[in-house]
């Protein structure tokens, strides 16, 4: 996936007519994991949905955290 990848890759193809208007993109998110790659995220919703034919729009990229994540240890008993 590339850094301008969207969840929803024809999000301007839903305003045809031109009408369809959309807030400004939110913040990106924090990275979805604490270790490890993971995928920063964003959004923006329709102002007016009867013009639109989706409601909201996310776009994804990855993100590193740079952070390896450490290996747990798990003890398992068998019960008798």
């Amino acid at each position: 996936m590339n850094a301008d990848s969207h969840v929803d890759d024809d999000d301007d193809d839903d305003d045809e007519a031109g009408a369809c208007e959309w807030t400004q993109w939110s913040e990106w998110s924090e990275c979805t994991v604490t270790c490890g790659s993971g995928f920063i995220i964003r959004h923006r919703t329709a102002t007016s949905q009867t013009r639109c034919h989706k409601p909201f729009h996310i776009q994804q990229k990855p993100c590193d955290t740079h952070t390896a994540c450490a290996m747990r240890m798990f003890t398992y008993s068998i019960c008798r």
